[in-house]
Protein backbone atom coordinates (compact mmCIF):
# COMPACT_ATOMS: atom_id res chain seq x y z
CA UNK A 1 0.00 0.00 0.00
CA UNK A 2 1.36 3.42 -0.92
CA UNK A 3 2.02 6.03 1.77
CA UNK A 4 -0.64 8.72 1.95
CA UNK A 5 1.69 11.56 2.96
CA UNK A 6 1.54 14.68 0.79
CA UNK A 7 4.42 15.25 -1.60
CA UNK A 8 5.97 13.69 -4.68
CA UNK A 9 6.12 9.94 -4.34
CA UNK A 10 8.95 7.70 -5.46
CA UNK A 11 9.26 3.94 -5.60
CA UNK A 12 10.76 2.02 -2.70
CA UNK A 13 13.03 0.14 -2.59
CA UNK A 14 14.81 2.95 -4.41
CA UNK A 15 14.66 2.06 -8.09
CA UNK A 16 16.09 3.58 -11.24
CA UNK A 17 14.62 2.79 -14.66
CA UNK A 18 17.16 2.28 -17.44
CA UNK A 19 15.81 2.56 -20.99
CA UNK A 20 17.10 1.78 -24.48
CA UNK A 21 19.45 -1.02 -23.46
CA UNK A 22 21.10 -2.60 -26.51
CA UNK A 23 19.75 -6.00 -27.57
CA UNK A 24 20.51 -8.42 -30.38
CA UNK A 25 18.20 -10.73 -32.29
CA UNK A 26 18.68 -14.49 -32.03
CA UNK A 27 16.08 -16.83 -33.54
CA UNK A 28 13.59 -13.95 -33.70
CA UNK A 29 14.03 -13.32 -29.97
CA UNK A 30 15.50 -10.15 -28.52
CA UNK A 31 18.49 -11.07 -26.34
CA UNK A 32 20.29 -9.03 -23.67
CA UNK A 33 23.56 -7.73 -25.04
CA UNK A 34 25.43 -5.93 -22.24
CA UNK A 35 23.57 -5.82 -18.91
CA UNK A 36 26.29 -7.63 -16.95
CA UNK A 37 29.00 -5.29 -18.20
CA UNK A 38 26.90 -2.23 -17.43
CA UNK A 39 26.14 -3.41 -13.90
CA UNK A 40 29.81 -4.06 -13.20
CA UNK A 41 30.82 -0.70 -14.59
CA UNK A 42 28.28 1.23 -12.53
CA UNK A 43 29.24 -0.63 -9.36
CA UNK A 44 32.90 0.16 -9.99
CA UNK A 45 31.90 3.80 -10.23
CA UNK A 46 30.61 3.53 -6.67
CA UNK A 47 26.85 3.28 -7.15
CA UNK A 48 25.17 1.19 -4.44
CA UNK A 49 23.25 -1.12 -6.77
CA UNK A 50 21.73 -4.21 -5.17
CA UNK A 51 20.07 -5.79 -8.19
CA UNK A 52 20.01 -5.28 -11.95
CA UNK A 53 16.73 -6.63 -13.35
CA UNK A 54 16.34 -6.71 -17.15
CA UNK A 55 12.67 -6.73 -18.17
CA UNK A 56 11.35 -9.33 -20.61
CA UNK A 57 8.13 -9.72 -22.55
CA UNK A 58 6.91 -12.20 -25.16
CA UNK A 59 9.43 -10.82 -27.68
CA UNK A 60 12.37 -11.23 -25.32
CA UNK A 61 14.37 -8.40 -23.80
CA UNK A 62 12.28 -5.23 -23.70
CA UNK A 63 15.23 -2.84 -23.67
CA UNK A 64 14.33 -1.76 -20.11
CA UNK A 65 15.87 -2.68 -16.77
CA UNK A 66 15.27 -1.81 -13.13
CA UNK A 67 18.20 -0.95 -10.89
CA UNK A 68 17.37 -1.46 -7.23
CA UNK A 69 19.67 0.41 -4.87
CA UNK A 70 20.60 -0.18 -1.23
CA UNK A 71 17.52 0.31 0.93
CA UNK A 72 18.92 2.91 3.32
CA UNK A 73 19.47 6.64 2.89
CA UNK A 74 22.90 6.02 1.41
CA UNK A 75 21.19 3.95 -1.26
CA UNK A 76 18.67 6.74 -1.89
CA UNK A 77 21.48 9.26 -2.24
CA UNK A 78 23.29 6.94 -4.65
CA UNK A 79 20.12 6.51 -6.73
CA UNK A 80 19.69 10.28 -7.03
CA UNK A 81 23.35 10.68 -7.98
CA UNK A 82 22.83 8.10 -10.71
CA UNK A 83 19.72 9.95 -11.87
CA UNK A 84 21.54 13.29 -11.93
CA UNK A 85 24.45 11.87 -13.93
CA UNK A 86 22.04 11.01 -16.75
CA UNK A 87 20.06 14.23 -16.38
CA UNK A 88 23.21 16.31 -16.79
CA UNK A 89 23.85 14.55 -20.11
CA UNK A 90 20.26 15.22 -21.20
CA UNK A 91 19.35 11.56 -21.00
CA UNK A 92 16.66 11.63 -18.35
CA UNK A 93 12.97 10.78 -18.44
CA UNK A 94 11.86 13.86 -20.39
CA UNK A 95 14.49 13.26 -23.04
CA UNK A 96 13.49 9.61 -23.33
CA UNK A 97 9.86 10.56 -23.89
CA UNK A 98 10.97 12.78 -26.77
CA UNK A 99 13.69 10.52 -28.18
CA UNK A 100 13.49 8.96 -31.63
CA UNK A 101 13.69 5.22 -32.10
CA UNK A 102 17.02 5.57 -33.90
CA UNK A 103 19.04 6.76 -30.90
CA UNK A 104 21.56 4.41 -29.29
CA UNK A 105 21.92 6.39 -26.05
CA UNK A 106 20.98 4.99 -22.67
CA UNK A 107 18.42 6.88 -20.60
CA UNK A 108 17.75 6.58 -16.86
CA UNK A 109 15.65 8.20 -14.13
CA UNK A 110 14.31 7.59 -10.62
CA UNK A 111 11.12 5.53 -10.70
CA UNK A 112 8.21 7.74 -9.64
CA UNK A 113 4.48 7.43 -9.09
CA UNK A 114 3.87 8.07 -12.79
CA UNK A 115 6.06 5.10 -13.75
CA UNK A 116 4.51 2.99 -10.99
CA UNK A 117 0.99 3.51 -12.34
CA UNK A 118 1.76 2.93 -16.01
CA UNK A 119 0.07 0.02 -17.74
CA UNK A 120 3.21 -1.35 -19.36
CA UNK A 121 6.05 -3.75 -18.60
CA UNK A 122 7.82 -1.20 -16.41
CA UNK A 123 4.73 -0.39 -14.36
CA UNK A 124 3.89 -4.07 -13.95
CA UNK A 125 7.33 -4.87 -12.54
CA UNK A 126 7.37 -1.81 -10.30
CA UNK A 127 4.08 -2.81 -8.66
CA UNK A 128 5.39 -6.33 -8.13
CA UNK A 129 6.93 -6.19 -4.66
CA UNK A 130 7.55 -2.44 -4.56
CA UNK A 131 5.68 0.51 -3.06
CA UNK A 132 5.50 4.30 -3.08
CA UNK A 133 6.75 6.66 -0.40
CA UNK A 134 7.29 10.40 0.09
CA UNK A 135 10.15 12.57 1.28
CA UNK A 136 8.37 13.47 4.57
CA UNK A 137 7.78 9.79 5.24
CA UNK A 138 11.45 9.00 4.60
CA UNK A 139 12.46 11.76 7.02
CA UNK A 140 10.12 10.50 9.75
CA UNK A 141 11.42 6.95 9.41
CA UNK A 142 15.02 8.14 9.59
CA UNK A 143 14.23 10.28 12.64
CA UNK A 144 12.81 7.22 14.41
CA UNK A 145 15.87 5.20 13.48
CA UNK A 146 18.14 7.98 14.69
CA UNK A 147 16.42 8.05 18.09
CA UNK A 148 16.86 4.28 18.34
CA UNK A 149 20.55 4.67 17.53
CA UNK A 150 20.98 7.16 20.36
CA UNK A 151 19.04 4.96 22.78
CA UNK A 152 21.10 1.87 21.98
CA UNK A 153 24.36 3.78 22.31
CA UNK A 154 23.36 5.14 25.70
CA UNK A 155 22.32 1.72 27.00
CA UNK A 156 25.57 0.17 25.81
CA UNK A 157 27.70 2.87 27.38
CA UNK A 158 25.90 2.54 30.71
CA UNK A 159 26.57 -1.22 30.61
CA UNK A 160 30.26 -0.58 29.97
CA UNK A 161 30.47 2.00 32.76
CA UNK A 162 29.24 -0.56 35.31
CA UNK A 163 32.26 -2.80 34.68
CA UNK A 164 35.22 -0.41 34.66
CA UNK A 165 37.15 1.17 37.52
CA UNK A 166 39.80 3.21 35.69
CA UNK A 167 38.95 6.91 36.14
CA UNK A 168 40.28 7.73 32.67
CA UNK A 169 37.98 5.19 31.07
CA UNK A 170 35.05 6.41 33.16
CA UNK A 171 35.65 9.97 31.96
CA UNK A 172 35.69 8.78 28.35
CA UNK A 173 32.36 7.04 28.80
CA UNK A 174 30.94 10.15 30.43
CA UNK A 175 32.16 12.20 27.47
CA UNK A 176 30.34 9.90 25.07
CA UNK A 177 27.17 10.17 27.13
CA UNK A 178 27.43 13.96 27.04
CA UNK A 179 27.73 13.80 23.26
CA UNK A 180 24.54 11.75 23.15
CA UNK A 181 22.71 14.21 25.41
CA UNK A 182 23.83 17.09 23.20
CA UNK A 183 22.47 15.41 20.10
CA UNK A 184 19.18 14.50 21.74
CA UNK A 185 18.73 18.09 22.91
CA UNK A 186 18.87 19.09 19.22
CA UNK A 187 16.27 16.51 18.22
CA UNK A 188 13.69 19.13 17.34
CA UNK A 189 15.89 20.64 14.63
CA UNK A 190 14.69 19.83 11.09
CA UNK A 191 18.18 18.86 9.92
CA UNK A 192 18.23 15.98 12.38
CA UNK A 193 15.78 14.02 10.26
CA UNK A 194 18.20 14.19 7.36
CA UNK A 195 21.05 12.54 9.27
CA UNK A 196 21.76 9.02 8.05
CA UNK A 197 22.69 6.23 10.42
CA UNK A 198 26.15 6.04 8.83
CA UNK A 199 26.76 9.66 9.89
CA UNK A 200 25.72 8.80 13.45
CA UNK A 201 28.13 5.88 13.52
CA UNK A 202 30.95 8.01 12.14
CA UNK A 203 30.39 10.69 14.75
CA UNK A 204 31.06 8.30 17.61
CA UNK A 205 33.54 6.02 15.83
CA UNK A 206 36.80 7.29 17.26
CA UNK A 207 35.63 7.84 20.83
CA UNK A 208 33.69 4.60 21.15
CA UNK A 209 36.42 2.45 19.56
CA UNK A 210 39.06 4.05 21.80
CA UNK A 211 36.97 3.25 24.86
CA UNK A 212 36.48 -0.38 23.86
CA UNK A 213 40.19 -0.82 23.11
CA UNK A 214 41.14 0.76 26.41
CA UNK A 215 38.85 -1.59 28.30
CA UNK A 216 40.42 -4.55 26.53
CA UNK A 217 43.90 -3.17 27.23
CA UNK A 218 43.06 -2.78 30.90
CA UNK A 219 42.11 -6.44 31.02
CA UNK A 220 45.58 -7.36 29.77
CA UNK A 221 47.21 -5.67 32.73
CA UNK A 222 45.14 -7.75 35.15
CA UNK A 223 46.56 -10.79 36.91
CA UNK A 224 46.25 -13.60 34.37
CA UNK A 225 45.68 -16.16 37.10
CA UNK A 226 42.50 -14.35 38.05
CA UNK A 227 39.44 -14.76 35.83
CA UNK A 228 38.94 -11.69 33.71
CA UNK A 229 35.97 -9.52 34.53
CA UNK A 230 32.83 -10.02 32.46
CA UNK A 231 30.99 -7.29 30.61
CA UNK A 232 27.72 -7.02 28.76
CA UNK A 233 29.34 -6.17 25.44
CA UNK A 234 28.36 -8.23 22.41
CA UNK A 235 31.54 -7.59 20.40
CA UNK A 236 33.73 -10.01 22.34
CA UNK A 237 34.40 -13.73 22.47
CA UNK A 238 31.30 -15.57 23.53
CA UNK A 239 32.39 -18.25 25.99
CA UNK A 240 30.50 -17.63 29.21
CA UNK A 241 27.27 -19.54 28.63
CA UNK A 242 26.01 -22.42 26.54
CA UNK A 243 26.13 -21.19 22.94
CA UNK A 244 23.22 -23.16 21.54
CA UNK A 245 20.72 -22.38 24.28
CA UNK A 246 21.61 -18.69 24.29
CA UNK A 247 20.49 -18.07 20.75
CA UNK A 248 17.40 -20.22 21.12
CA UNK A 249 16.25 -18.36 24.20
CA UNK A 250 14.54 -14.99 24.27
CA UNK A 251 17.34 -13.47 26.36
CA UNK A 252 18.50 -10.21 24.83
CA UNK A 253 22.15 -9.80 23.89
CA UNK A 254 22.44 -6.95 26.34
CA UNK A 255 21.84 -9.32 29.28
CA UNK A 256 24.27 -12.07 28.22
CA UNK A 257 27.55 -11.99 30.22
CA UNK A 258 30.47 -12.05 27.79
CA UNK A 259 34.10 -12.46 28.76
CA UNK A 260 36.70 -9.97 27.60
CA UNK A 261 39.72 -11.61 25.98
CA UNK A 262 43.00 -9.62 26.16
CA UNK A 263 44.55 -8.28 22.99
CA UNK A 264 47.06 -10.56 21.29
CA UNK A 265 46.50 -13.18 23.96
CA UNK A 266 45.73 -15.98 21.52
CA UNK A 267 43.42 -17.46 24.14
CA UNK A 268 40.22 -17.29 22.17
CA UNK A 269 38.48 -20.60 22.76
CA UNK A 270 35.19 -20.24 20.94
CA UNK A 271 33.56 -18.77 17.89
CA UNK A 272 32.84 -15.11 17.50
CA UNK A 273 29.35 -13.82 17.02
CA UNK A 274 27.40 -10.79 16.05
CA UNK A 275 23.70 -9.92 16.07
CA UNK A 276 23.05 -12.32 13.23
CA UNK A 277 24.38 -15.30 15.18
CA UNK A 278 27.57 -17.30 15.50
CA UNK A 279 30.35 -16.82 12.99
CA UNK A 280 31.57 -20.37 12.18
CA UNK A 281 35.24 -21.28 12.16
CA UNK A 282 36.32 -18.06 13.83
CA UNK A 283 40.03 -17.99 14.57
CA UNK A 284 41.97 -16.35 17.43
CA UNK A 285 40.87 -12.88 18.28
CA UNK A 286 43.31 -10.28 17.04
CA UNK A 287 43.73 -6.99 18.90
CA UNK A 288 41.19 -8.14 21.45
CA UNK A 289 38.12 -7.68 19.30
CA UNK A 290 36.59 -9.10 16.16
CA UNK A 291 37.36 -7.41 12.89
CA UNK A 292 34.51 -6.00 10.84
CA UNK A 293 31.61 -4.29 12.63
CA UNK A 294 33.58 -3.39 15.80
CA UNK A 295 36.05 -1.40 13.71
CA UNK A 296 33.21 0.98 12.95
CA UNK A 297 32.50 1.51 16.62
CA UNK A 298 28.99 0.75 17.84
CA UNK A 299 27.69 -0.10 14.41
CA UNK A 300 25.65 -3.24 15.09
CA UNK A 301 22.64 -1.40 16.40
CA UNK A 302 20.18 -1.48 13.53
CA UNK A 303 16.67 -2.58 14.44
Amino acid sequence: MADSNDGARIVKPWTVIVANLPVRIENNIRVDNCSINLERRWKRQGYLINTFQPLYDYRGHSGFALLEFARDLDGLKSAFQFDISFLQNRRGKAEWDEASEQTNDLFAWIASEEDYNKNDIVGYNLTNGKDLTTAPNIQMQEARHYRMVLYNLRERLHSIAQHIQNPTLVSRVQLLLQMLDKNESSESKPELTRLSSSKVHTEYEEASTTTIRSISGAAVSANTSTPLSTAFVDHYSYNSIDRASAFESSTSFASIPLQIIPRNSGTHSGPLFNHSGLIPNSGPMERGFMSGPIERGFSIIRA
